[in-house]
C-alpha cells in the first residue's frame, strides 16, 4: 500500500513557488529593467537603481516588524492581501511615467514580497514540521535562487523582444497565477488547520501542540541579555560578507584577470551551488544542530572570502565555489532555524524577523561599502580581509552564544 504523501510537503513547494516567483523573479531580477526604464523615459541609472534600494530597504524594515503584524491579524489574511498587492504594483509598473510612480510601486511591492517570503514561510514550515525542519525550509528558499536563474535568462529576452512594459505585465500574470492560488487555497498555518498533526510528531507519544506553541522567551526578555546582541552582530556580519561577495564577484574575477565571460560563467555556477547548498545547509542543521552548523557555515565564509583573494588562483577560485556552496547559505536557511533553536517558539516571528533583517542589511550597504573599498585602494581584496576578521570574530561570539544541540530540544 502505498502511503500518502503528507500534507507538510505541500507546504513546502508551495514556499518554493512563492520564494521563486516573489524573491527570485519580482524582486532580484527588478535590475534587469534599470537601463531600458531608464533609457524611455529619461531617468538616470542612479534615479532608477533606487528602486532596488527601496526594494531592499522595504523587505528588511517590513521584516522586523511582521512579528507584531502577525500577532495583531492572522497571517494567511496578511499573505492574501499581500498577493493582491504584489500583483496590482507589478501591472501598474507597466503604466508607470514618472519616477515617484516607481518609487511608491517599489515600496508597496517590496513590502508585499516581505510578508509572503521568508518570515511567514519560516513561520509556516516551523508549525508544520517536527521532523526535516530545517530541509524543508532549506528546499523552500532554494526557489529564490532558482526562479532568479530562470527568470532572469526570461526576462532578459522578453524585454529584448516584447519591451519592459509588457514584460511587467507578463510578470504580473506569473504573479496572479502562482501567489494568489498558493496563499487563497493552498497555505495553510497549522497542521490543525487540516486535522493533522505536524510531520514527524506522529513518532512522539501524547503529542500536544500547545506544549510547542508557547515555549520559549519574548523578545522584550532576550534584548536584556548580551547573547541577543552577540547572535545579531554575527548575523550582521555574515550578512555583510555573504552579499559583499555577491556583489563582487564577477568584477573582481575580471580584475584578476578572467574574461568577463569566463567570469560570468563561474557566477552561474556559484548560483547553482548556493541554490543546492540550501538543501545541504537545512539537513546539516537536523542533523547536527544550530551550533555546529553555524560554526561550520562561519568558517566556510571566512574559506569562501580567504580563497577569493587569491582569485588569480583557479584552484583558489575551486575552494571558494565549493565553501560558498554552504557558508553562503547562513543567512537565509540558518536564520529562522537558529531562531528557534535559541528562543522557541513562543514569538518565533518575531525573532526570525528580527534576524531576517539584521541579515538583510547586508544586501543594501555591502555592495557600496566594497564600492568604497575598490575605489579608495584600488582593489576589493582589503574588503574581503576586513570581513574575514570580522568573521573570527564572529565564530568567537557564536561559540559562546548559540546552545548545544542537547539544549535545542523543545
Amino acid at each position: 500500500m502505498i502511503k500518502r504523501l503528507h500534507y507538510a510537503w505541500v507546504m513546502v513547494l508551495s514556499g518554493l513557488i512563492l520564494a521563486a516567483v516573489v524573491a527570485g523573479m519580482a524582486l532580484n531580477c527588478f535590475s534587469l529593467f534599470v537601463i531600458p526604464v531608464s533609457e524611455e523615459l529619461g531617468f538616470t541609472r542612479a534615479q532608477m537603481g533606487v528602486c532596488q534600494t527601496i526594494n531592499a530597504l522595504g523587505f528588511a524594515v517590513t521584516a522586523i516588524v511582521s512579528g507584531w503584524l502577525f500577532q495583531k491579524f492572522r497571517l494567511m489574511n496578511i499573505m492574501r492581501l499581500s498577493s493582491v498587492l504584489i500583483v496590482i504594483a507589478y501591472f501598474l509598473y507597466s503604466r508607470a511615467t514618472k519616477l515617484w510612480m516607481f518609487y511608491a510601486l517599489a515600496s508597496v511591492a517590496s513590502m508585499s514580497a516581505s510578508l509572503l517570503t521568508w518570515v511567514p514561510l519560516s513561520v509556516i514550515l516551523n508549525n508544520w514540521f517536527h521532523k526535516k525542519r530545517a530541509f524543508a525550509i532549506g528546499f523552500a528558499f532554494m526557489g529564490s535562487g532558482i526562479g532568479g536563474m530562470i527568470f532572469s535568462f526570461l526576462g532578459s529576452r522578453l524585454i529584448e523582444t516584447i519591451g519592459w512594459r509588457s514584460t511587467f505585465i507578463v510578470m504580473a500574470a506569473v504573479l496572479l497565477i502562482s501567489c494568489v492560488p498558493i496563499t487563497f487555497l493552498i497555505l495553510r498555518v497549522h497542521p490543525k488547520d487540516k486535522g493533522v498533526l505536524p510531520y514527524g510528531a506522529d513518532e512522539m507519544k501524547n503529542y500536544e501542540y500547545s506544549e510547542t506553541e508557547n515555549d520559549g522567551l519574548l523578545v522584550k526578555d532576550a534584548v536584556q541579555s548580551i547573547r541577543f546582541y552577540s547572535i545579531l552582530f554575527f548575523i550582521l556580519i555574515s550578512g555583510f560578507a555573504t552579499n559583499g561577495f555577491t556583489a563582487t564577484f564577477v568584477p573582481h574575477l575580471e580584475d584578476s584577470g578572467y574574461s568577463p565571460v569566463r567570469a560570468g560563467e563561474l557566477y552561474s555556477l556559484y548560483m547553482l551551488l548556493l541554490a543546492a547548498g540550501k538543501i545541504t545547509t537545512g539537513t546539516l542543521f537536523d542533523k547536527f544542530g544550530a551550533k555546529k552548523t553555524t560554526l561550520l557555515s562561519l568558517f566556510l565564509l571566512i574559506i569562501t572570502l580567504s580563497a577569493l583573494c587569491c582569485a588569480r588562483y583557479p584552484a583558489a577560485i575551486a575552494v571558494c565555489l565549493i565553501a560558498s556552496g554552504i557558508g553562503n547559505c547562513y543567512a537565509t536557511v540558518g536564520l529562522p532555524v537558529l531562531a528557534r533553536a535559541v528562543y522557541g517558539n513562543r514569538e518565533y516571528a518575531s525573532f526570525t524577523g528580527i534576524f531576517s533583517t539584521f541579515g538583510n542589511i547586508g544586501s543594501t550597504l555591502a555592495p557600496a561599502l566594497m564600492g568604497v573599498f575598490s575605489d579608495a585602494l584600488g582593489s576589493y581584496t582589503p574588503g574581503y580581509l576586513l570581513f574575514v576578521a570580522l568573521l573570527f570574530v564572529s565564530f568567537a561570539l557564536a561559540v559562546v552564544s548559540v546552545p548545544n544541540a542537547a539544549l535545542e530540544k523543545r
